[in-house]
């Protein structure tokens, strides 16, 4: 079953791996003769995005652990400013 939190993880990465993705394709177009739509460009720039999203996975994962683990607290806290 998935948890919030793991949703939250599989979200940050795919954003991660699109964020580089369409940087890579942008310095790719903007750097040859080819455009977006050729296969020549998206794929390496598709491998690239999710490499990066990869190598980065254990701190992005620790960082949505860290932000569940604040937002729980915050939940669970009690007012004591009566």
């Amino acid at each position: 079953m998935f948890t919030p939190v793991m949703v939250a993880k599989y979200a940050v990465n795919l954003t991660i791996a699109a964020t580089v993705t369409s940087a890579a394709t942008t310095i790719i177009t903007n750097n040859t003769e080819k455009t977006e739509d050729d296969n020549i460009v998206k794929i390496p720039a598709a491998v690239v995005g999710y490499v990066v999203a990869s190598k980065l996975r254990a701190r992005s994962d620790a960082m949505v652990d860290k932000t569940a683990a604040a937002i729980t607290k915050f939940k669970n806290r009690k007012d004591t400013t009566e």
